[in-house]
């Protein structure tokens, strides 16, 4: 099944590596639920495992328990929910917004166990064509465990490379096969 579907401002090698990574990651966890949603543009690893601002601070990371991140909503260019049935997913309306218009400091409250106690998380960018690399992250929930990690893809000649966090490179190897 594609969950990802390229429009013409997404580069096909970026999607197509995307897709593969997003595979093999639900054929490893074996997730119930899984959440797609795409970004207007790149977003950098400092997304990663942000939770939002609350005052007088200026940001929390690496907050006591990983909630949604807090992308504006007007980022948000398509948002998919998929539930498992037997053995495939089939497309479903999800109840609540994962990214609502609301005051930063109430992100804080939005843990990603309240979305989905076994459940894959992907956020992933467009424009990956014209900007000549791209992102995703990816959040996993298995029970009480939570797994993190971001990926940026380069244009070369394969659409490989790039800063990871939470991931190494022979993980996002075996990923892409």
């Amino acid at each position: 099944m594609s969950f990802l579907s390229q429009t013409k401002d997404d580069n096909i090698n970026f999607v197509v590596n995307s897709g593969k990574i997003l595979s093999k990651t639900i054929d490893l966890w074996q997730p119930k639920e899984v959440f797609i949603t795409k970004i207007d543009n790149w977003f950098g690893s400092d997304w990663l495992n942000f939770s939002g601002v609350s005052l007088p601070t200026f940001g929390e990371w690496n907050y006591p328990e990983i909630t949604i991140p807090p992308f504006h909503p007007n980022r948000i260019i398509e948002s998919k929910y998929y539930q498992k049935e037997k053995s495939s997913f089939q497309e479903r309306e999800f109840e609540r917004t994962l990214h609502p218009l609301q005051n930063s400091d109430k992100n804080l409250n939005r843990k990603i166990h309240q979305f989905s106690e076994q459940g894959l998380f992907l956020w992933w960018s467009s424009h990956s064509e014209q900007n000549g690399y791209g992102s995703l992250m990816i959040y996993i929930t298995k029970q009480k465990e939570i797994h993190t990690f971001y990926i940026e893809l380069q244009k070369s000649k394969d659409w490989t490379s790039g800063k990871l966090t939470d991931i190494n490179k022979k993980e996002l190897t075996e990923l892409l096969k």
